[in-house]
């Protein structure tokens, strides 16, 4: 039984760490890709490393040595097959599809490569919208709109899309779930989505190695190919395996997430001036006159301090006995003990979780403050009472 450690990279599908070797390293070149025009080139094409993992959870298949950056997109990947399977398997898509979208659908193909598949489906509804993007597309066809670059999280809100299509383009990414996430994130409405990709499952029950491309990174397997899918929220239409299994299909619904980052404008807004603000309270304590005392000389105080670039005059002190005598990280302000405390100081606590107990340890000390000041609202503000 082979042994389930970590892998070099997460599972692309659902992203756990755990997997199992499939087979010792191996190297191959380019065969999608690299089309060398010469006999010789062919001979000394570079070879790319193969190191193939199964996920211990989903049962996805990956190169875990896989790196984007050795494959030329902007050159296409050169395939082929107009057989009479795979053609039926084609009209029986497209004829799913369009019952899907309504007769002026908008329809974006993502890797739409020589654009005969979205010239398909705009065949069926005239009226529609077809665009197709693809860093290596070059056709010009009437009726069809050609983004000749790679896609952008922007294009799906620009676009508005009913209906995307990403064809035989999650197996070579590095990052599918990352493209799902992008466009998800980016889709105002419920939208269609159809994915389709080689399914690894016969290639393993019988032992197959042509499956093996450096350029698929990514072998879906039927739970896998479901698994990628939990990235984002989506409802299930329809996923089945035709073409004898050596291909998986779904059709999914988009959901638009309600949006959890809401409170990213609040935040930035509460501290874009917080050093400055920060600065100019402090200072305004300490030209009070009374010492201004910060209790904590690490952690949440270092960062405070360090935030504020203020560098004193200030008295640190922390009820750990074990932090007295060090200093404060990033200023090097010596850390002593409460016991040095004297006269009526202006504490400033810059735990704030820890304000109870610290006001606990004041009176333990017998101090008593002119003030006590929290961080709250991007700058320090006087605790009541």
């Amino acid at each position: 039984m082979a042994s389930i450690g970590p892998m070099k990279q997460q599972c692309r599908a659902c992203a756990s760490h755990l997997g199992t070797r499939l087979l010792p390293t191996f190297h191959a070149p380019l065969s999608t890709a690299g089309w060398p025009s010469t006999s010789m080139k062919a001979i000394d094409m570079p070879t790319m490393p193969i190191d193939l993992f199964a996920c211990a959870r989903c049962g996805h298949v990956q190169n875990t040595s896989f790196y984007a950056e050795t494959i030329p997109h902007d050159l296409g990947l050169k395939m082929y097959n107009q057989g009479h399977q795979w053609s039926a398997h084609l009209d029986t898509q497209i004829e799913t599809l369009v019952t899907m979208i309504g007769p002026d659908a908008t329809v974006l193909e993502v890797g739409c490569g020589d654009g005969r598949f979205l010239k398909r489906i705009g065949s069926h509804i005239p009226k529609g919208r077809m665009i197709g993007i693809d860093p290596a597309a070059s056709f010009s066809s009437s009726g069809l709109e050609l983004i000749s670059r790679r896609l952008r999280p922007d294009d799906i809100r620009q676009i508005g899309p009913d209906l995307i299509i990403i064809r035989h383009v999650l197996e070579h990414l590095e990052h599918p779930r990352l493209m799902l996430e992008q466009i998800a994130s980016e889709c105002l409405k419920p939208t269609l989505i159809y994915a389709e990709v080689p399914c690894f499952d016969p290639a393993l029950s019988e032992g197959r190695c042509a499956d093996l491309l450096y350029e698929h990174c990514s072998h879906f397997r039927e739970q896998s190919f479901r698994a990628l899918w939990s990235c984002i929220s989506t409802e299930l239409i329809t996923q089945n395996s035709p073409l004898n299994g050596e291909v998986l299909c779904c059709l999914r619904r988009v959901l638009p997430d309600s949006r959890t980052d809401s409170f990213v404008d609040l935040y930035c807004e509460k501290t874009k001036t917080q050093p400055t603000r920060l600065m100019n309270t402090l200072q305004s304590l300490v030209d009070t006159g009374n010492p201004v005392v910060v209790w904590g000389g690490t952690g949440k105080a270092a960062a405070l301090l360090n935030r504020s670039g203020f560098k004193g005059p200030l008295l640190v002190v922390d009820s750990h006995e074990q932090k007295v005598g060090g200093w404060v990280p990033g200023l090097g302000l010596p850390i002593t003990s409460p016991k040095n405390i004297k006269g009526q100081p202006i504490i400033v606590v810059p735990s704030k979780w820890r304000l109870d107990d610290i006001i606990a340890d004041i009176a333990a000390y017998n101090i008593t403050p002119q003030s006590i000041w929290v961080e709250q609202g991007g700058s320090l503000c006087q605790v009541d009472g």
